[in-house]
């Protein structure tokens, strides 16, 4: 890294994926894609090596931004792969709901989405 070089840091937040539901023009929650137990403590750890990085000196924060990541499903296929997906435990939440909600994706309509959020952070070397 040059002397005036930057430091990056983009990961989600320490939190479940948010899982809503299009009725009537619009977009209500109906529940979680649960992250498994392992995902939380990898976060958490990331999270304090930056934050001991930053105390140590060596860089100073200069922009933060939390941005939501909106994933449209589009088949029943595709719900498989959110629930089913590496660090996921599964959906929890109105299985009402959702078996509305995947009746209408097999019918071919788009009517659910999946919300994530991430954290964007620069640092200035010092």
């Amino acid at each position: 890294m040059r002397e005036s070089g930057i430091l990056v840091d983009i990961h989600p937040e320490a939190d479940h994926k948010r899982v809503l539901i299009e009725e009537s023009g619009s977009w209500g929650e109906i529940g979680l894609v649960e992250r498994s137990r392992s995902f939380f403590p990898d976060i958490t750890s990331s999270e304090k090596v930056l934050a001991r990085t930053i105390e140590s000196g060596l860089f100073k924060p200069i922009t933060r931004t939390t941005y939501e990541r909106i994933d449209y499903v589009e088949s029943t296929a595709d719900w498989a792969t959110y629930i089913t997906c590496p660090r996921t435990e599964g959906y929890s939440g109105d299985a009402v709901e959702i078996s509305k909600a995947l009746a209408r994706l097999d019918a071919g309509e788009e009517c659910l989405r999946v919300h994530t959020k991430f954290n964007v952070a620069t640092y200035a070397r010092l």
